[in-house]
């Protein structure tokens, strides 16, 4: 019954044709039947469709009581894109984004008090307020499913591990419903220690989880002096082609790497570092390059995300540490540079798949300056994948792989700078 009526709500919210993937469907269904479930699925896949889709299927599925689906994200701007989306598509949502429901509209707080809310947004600082559990008390009853997402936040081992994320596994004990965990990436060591953080043992927890390979995205690994000459092609690329060179991201693992890279490539370009319009003088708004990091005020912040988002922007390279990272999905990025060696595998593979989401070629390179592979700032994974002789997507791919995945028969013709090297 719950396959019948699940495609019942699929054709209302996205049409007749639309056709869920299996581990979408899969976990529906699981969490539907009031299992707790953990969906490890790469970007691009789906994630939000799947907790989007639980309350209207709940209440087709008992159609006595009105259910809430109620998602717990660290990010505010995704959350209210969210809430814009799947309003269009006639899913009833709010947002708690404060301590208590004061920044929701009348309508949208009488909707949530009447039983005419399928989904609600709330961030993990709003969760530790007790004037947002006061607020929350109000619905509680109706809250069918607990989904929080961007779960590798959870553990040390995320390259964005939250303090304030990890104090809200308390909601799991308060609120007596199923659970269902998201991520894009993840180790099994991540897992378990998610789980144990939620007090949840694995054998509770129905895994979903597909392979992270991105195959149009090429991999290399290219050893150089520690001088940004190794980057010289890309930056006549911005001096012949302005507006129209490649979209891309250059991380670097320090702040002061990324003001030394963003200088170099700034005085460069010289005049070229602008492209104003006819008639236009140089602004912020006209710059080919940005820097991006956790002390960049929050204004620049948001220009940077903005301006690199807009089709047809000027704006052609962010160089930046990580905290360009979680939320940034941006379909038409060309390539990733990373100007040394990131820390991690996961975080060299979160970074990576930036890069080509709309599924265009793409390109990965990863610069390694003397010194870059120190064992001090780089695990043992890490460094095994760019000291070996071995094909860097299987090393990637064998290191992420978790149990419930299919092995991925990774094609080596043209994959990453080892097997070209092989050939």
């Amino acid at each position: 019954m719950e396959t019948r009526m699940l495609k019942e709500v699929v054709d209302d919210v996205l049409g007749s044709t639309f056709v869920l993937k299996q581990k979408q469907e899969s976990m529906l269904i699981s969490a539907a039947k009031g299992n707790h479930t953990m969906g490890i699925l790469p970007t691009g896949y789906g994630k939000s469709l799947i907790y989007a889709l639980h309350a209207p299927l709940l209440n087709k599925l008992n159609p006595q009581k009105t259910h809430i689906t109620l998602v717990v994200s660290p990010l505010k701007s995704l959350m209210l894109d969210q809430v814009r989306r799947w309003k269009n598509l006639g899913i009833r949502t709010a947002a708690i984004l404060g301590h208590s429901g004061h920044d929701m509209d009348r309508e949208t707080e009488n909707d949530l008090m009447n039983g005419g809310t399928d989904l609600v947004f709330t961030s993990p600082e709003a969760i530790l307020s007790p004037k947002w559990w006061q607020w929350v008390r109000k619905f509680q009853n109706r809250i069918s499913l607990l989904v929080l997402d961007e779960v590798h936040c959870f553990t040390k081992w995320g390259l964005t591990f939250r303090e304030e994320y990890l104090r809200t596994t308390s909601l799991t004990s308060r609120l007596a419903c199923p659970i269902m965990l998201l991520t894009a990436t993840a180790t099994n060591r991540m897992v378990t220690e998610i789980l144990q953080n939620l007090n949840l043992r694995r054998e509770e927890v129905e895994i979903f989880a597909a392979i992270p390979n991105r195959p149009n995205i090429h991999l290399s690994v290219v050893p150089v002096k520690d001088k940004f000459e190794a980057i010289g092609w890309y930056l006549d690329e911005l001096k012949e082609k302005g507006v129209d060179a490649a979209k891309t991201i250059i991380y670097a693992r320090q702040i002061d790497h990324v003001a030394e890279l963003y200088t170099w490539l700034n005085e460069s370009l010289a005049e070229s570092a602008h492209a104003p319009g006819p008639g236009q003088s140089c602004s912020v708004e006209s710059r080919l390059i940005e820097m991006y990091h956790a002390s960049t005020d929050s204004k620049s912040q948001e220009r940077i995300c903005r301006n690199f988002s807009t089709e047809g922007s000027k704006l052609r390279c962010v160089v930046a540490t990580i905290a360009f990272g979680l939320g940034v999905d941006i379909a038409d990025i060309d390539q990733v540079i990373h100007w040394g060696c990131p820390s991690d595998v996961l975080c060299y593979w979160q970074e990576t798949g930036r890069c080509a989401r709309d599924g265009r070629p793409g390109k990965a390179i990863m610069y390694l300056p003397p010194f870059s592979v120190n064992k001090r700032w780089v695990d043992e994974d890490m460094r095994d994948l760019v000291q070996s002789s071995r094909c860097i997507r299987k090393s990637v791919l064998n290191t992420l792989f978790v149990h419930g995945m299919e092995k991925d028969n990774v094609q080596v013709m043209s994959c990453c700078s080892v097997c070209d090297s092989a050939k």
